[in-house]
């Protein structure tokens, strides 16, 4: 799917913040370009946009496949850099603490299938609709995660 002019200005920036830290990274997946593995094969980012939609309740709305969970779960370290609307807004969660949370509030994407997650604004920052236990708060524009 083609990106949008949104997300093709957002992601380079993004992809320029995240290799700041962590040197250069590769798409381990030439047709995957959301997806990039540290030189060392130890860290795994996947970046992922969505603008404001003002017309379905002033949500971010995003879609992970079980497909690359599974993909994503066998580094070291992962990553899913949730953009919101433009590259100075974004998620940065470690896969593992959104693992915990999909086993807690029983969100357990079936072969072949999504998990879908809406990013909400709200008076505290921000926050994830199927997530409420999550407080968001510590991975907003929080790079250093990935280090």
């Amino acid at each position: 799917m083609p990106e949008s002019g949104l997300s093709s200005q957002a992601k380079p920036k993004v992809w320029s913040r995240i290799e700041s830290l962590l040197v250069k990274m590769r798409s381990p997946k030439s047709n995957r370009r959301d997806w990039r593995i540290s030189a060392d094969g130890k860290v795994s980012v996947f970046v992922t946009f969505s603008k404001l939609h003002k017309d379905s309740g002033n949500r971010y709305w995003y879609d992970l496949s079980q497909v690359d969970i599974e993909n994503w779960e066998y580094y070291e370290k992962a990553f899913i850099v949730f953009i919101m609307g433009s590259h100075e807004e974004v998620m940065v969660i470690p896969l593992a603490i959104l693992q915990d949370q999909f086993r807690k509030m029983h969100i357990l994407p079936s072969k072949g299938s999504k998990v879908t997650l809406h990013i909400i604004p709200a008076d505290s920052g921000y926050e994830f609709r199927e997530l409420p236990d999550l407080d968001a708060a510590p991975f907003h524009n929080n790079y250093a995660f990935i280090r």
